[in-house]
């Protein structure tokens, strides 16, 4: 069967953001009937049946395996990532494209122009409704290692301006290099990791020698301890 189908898709590749309303549109072509396996141990998706379900074999052990049928008409969507996911001769003839994206650091990142839409998606057997559905991929490690440098920067130099009592000269020259860093983050606290073949550490404004001896360390808070527990009374 072939059919257009039209999804919601984030803003970029592994992060969890929708504002733009950006759509992904594709045309499936492939079977009009899937059979997916699940575990009921692990309540993951072991494998899938095309057009005809399985009629011997471990899956049909109901004690152990519950079994899927996805229509392709209804559940499009779902059907395009399955193909997507086994079908090697798909995976081998599809067609990729991209554009040059410019970096902060001048580097250049391939960016694709025709996503796959596994590449934003994958399949999630769900408890609550006992279906099979769609969850988009995300991450939360995108960051490059530069920011994280720059944070422990900020963070004592911050201190140190709000909290020491230094003479004018040095909070002028505390606040100029608090000044450079920020600037700085501003060019990478978007930036993602996987675009990036290395990391320039080197690029990250240096503070001032004469202002890193004078800087006092951030105290280093004590977890609070909870409030004990008063025994019970015997009266």
């Amino acid at each position: 069967m072939q059919k257009e189908f039209t999804i919601n898709i984030p803003d970029e590749r592994w992060i969890d953001s929708w504002d733009n309303n950006l759509t992904l549109t594709k045309t499936y072509t492939g079977p009009s009937k899937f059979y997916a396996p699940v575990s009921l141990e692990t309540n993951t998706l072991v494998g899938v049946y095309f057009e005809t379900a399985p009629a011997t074999g471990p899956y049909l052990d109901a004690e152990k395996f519950s079994l899927h049928e996805i229509d392709a008409n209804v559940d499009t969507a779902i059907a395009q990532v399955v193909l997507e996911n086994t079908n090697d001769e798909y995976k081998q003839n599809y067609i990729h494209e991209f554009e040059d994206e410019t970096l902060h650091d001048g580097s250049i990142y391939a960016k694709s122009t025709n996503p796959m839409l596994s590449n934003y998606y994958r399949l999630r057997y769900d408890t609550l409704t006992l279906k099979i559905v769609l969850e988009a991929i995300f991450s939360d490690a995108w960051q490059i290692p530069q920011l994280g440098v720059v944070n422990q920067k900020l963070a004592l130099l911050n201190y140190n301006k709000t909290s020491v009592s230094f003479s004018q000269t040095m909070l002028t020259k505390i606040t100029t290099a608090i000044t450079q860093l920020e600037a700085y983050k501003a060019t990478i606290v978007n930036a993602r990791n996987w675009k990036y073949d290395k990391f320039d550490m080197d690029e990250i404004p240096q503070i001032p020698k004469s202002v890193e001896q004078a800087l006092k360390p951030v105290p280093v808070q004590e977890p609070t301890q909870p409030d004990p527990v008063p025994e019970a009374s015997n009266e």
